[in-house]
């Protein structure tokens, strides 16, 4: 009860005093979890049209003041060439994607088929892409959030991490976050965005700007299409409203010579080829301070390995933002202001888990029959895992 009353006055305070939406809770067992869970879903996601039976995504943060920001944002700044249409971060993804894809095909279950597939495999291998990983197993997640006290190799790196950090747990309702994506396209204030999506297919201007107007007009008159939180069709609630890029990609490809008939008669969902457009194709978006972004999408993707499979991964996969002269005011900061929790009008799809007890949560999480190569299937773990069992909880 008492815990309750805390993270209640807490959150009272940050939705109405402080201005801030981000829902924050302490959780010291995982009892605590399930039920602070339990809240977030009908007194927080339930405010903003989420439907009972749509599933959250989590992520496990060893320091839960780590900043929701990819790791290829985190280390550089995106600067665009005159032509608007190029920028350092493509030619960094780029880079990776060639020397990646030439160096491991080989060893992939299932091979990747396209440059935003090989992002996936490349993310969940430590490299540095647009994506961030989340998981639809909130096990999964305290394991990585707690992974200092359940990895059986006690190196002064854990150590370190065990004195110093409190791990957490982010929980996001990618479906509201997709929404904030479609209702960007269709704000008449980003036409912009609409028509340079569509040179690629329709190099005559007044053809692309008559298509441009159907379109927008379209995405404001229909979004019940694509976001359909009724609950008396329940087998539509865990569905509506998540994509998977790399299937509209793969179709688009697919389908290459009659796309732009497609578009026209409908045939392919015009907003399903924006977000291909913005995600998969990368095109560069500009990050400005105090102006509304493009926000990252929620997409779900194929399991291109055992590891992928085993972690339940999921993505949120960031536009190609760059730095601009209006934006000047970036300089320096490594475009912090991008990272998902700071974003303006989307900070009503997450909510933050502090881990305040640890060694309990790692200890029940054990007990619960949790081990750390069930996430890492992989026959060197599990050889280490054998001759290293062993807890420092």
């Amino acid at each position: 009860m008492a815990l309750n009353m805390v993270n209640s006055l807490i959150n009272y305070y940050r939705s109405n005093v402080s201005g801030t939406n981000i829902y924050s809770y302490s959780a010291y067992s995982m009892s605590d979890v399930y039920k602070i869970l339990e809240d977030i879903g009908q007194n927080v996601f339930q405010r903003s049209g989420a439907a009972f039976g749509r599933p959250f995504w989590f992520r496990g943060q060893e320091r839960e003041d780590y900043m929701l920001l990819p790791s290829l944002y985190r280390e550089r700044e995106n600067e665009e060439n005159k032509t608007k249409y190029y920028s350092t971060f493509s030619l960094a993804e780029e880079y990776r994607h060639q020397n990646f894809a030439a160096r491991v095909s080989h060893l992939t279950q299932s091979g990747p088929k396209s440059r935003v597939e090989w992002q996936e495999v490349l993310q969940h291998h430590f490299g540095k892409t647009r994506f961030m990983d989340w998981s639809e197993s909130l096990e999964t997640a305290i394991n990585f959030a707690l992974e200092p006290y359940i990895d059986t190799k006690n190196t002064w790196d854990n150590q370190n991490k065990r004195s110093i950090n409190t791990p957490g747990i982010w929980v996001v309702d990618p479906y509201r976050m997709n929404e904030h994506v479609y209702d960007f396209f269709a704000d008449a204030n980003n036409d912009a965005f609409i028509g340079k999506a569509l040179v690629k297919l329709f190099p005559d201007g007044n053809k692309r700007k008559k298509i441009k107007e159907e379109l927008q007009r379209e995405l404001t008159a229909q979004k019940s299409i694509y976001f359909n939180f009724d609950n008396s069709k329940i087998h539509d609630v865990a569905i509506n409203g998540i994509v998977s890029v790399c299937v509209l990609d793969e179709y688009c490809h697919y389908n290459a010579e009659h796309l732009e008939n497609m578009i026209v008669s409908r045939e392919f969902n015009p907003f399903f080829y924006l977000l291909v457009r913005y995600y998969a194709d990368a095109l560069p978006v500009e990050a400005e301070l105090n102006k509304g972004l493009l926000p990252p999408l929620a997409s779900i993707q194929p399991y291109h390995s055992e590891r992928i499979r085993a972690q339940r991964g999921t993505f949120t996969i960031f536009p190609n933002y760059y730095r601009s002269d209006k934006a000047k005011q970036f300089a320096g900061t490594k475009m912090d202001v991008i990272a998902l929790e700071t974003q303006k009008g989307i900070n009503d799809c997450f909510c933050n888990i502090r881990l305040c007890d640890p060694v309990r949560i790692a200890k029940e999480l054990i007990y619960a029959g949790e081990r750390w190569p069930e996430i890492y299937p992989d026959i060197q773990v599990y050889a280490n895992y054998l001759e290293t069992e062993k807890f420092f909880v």
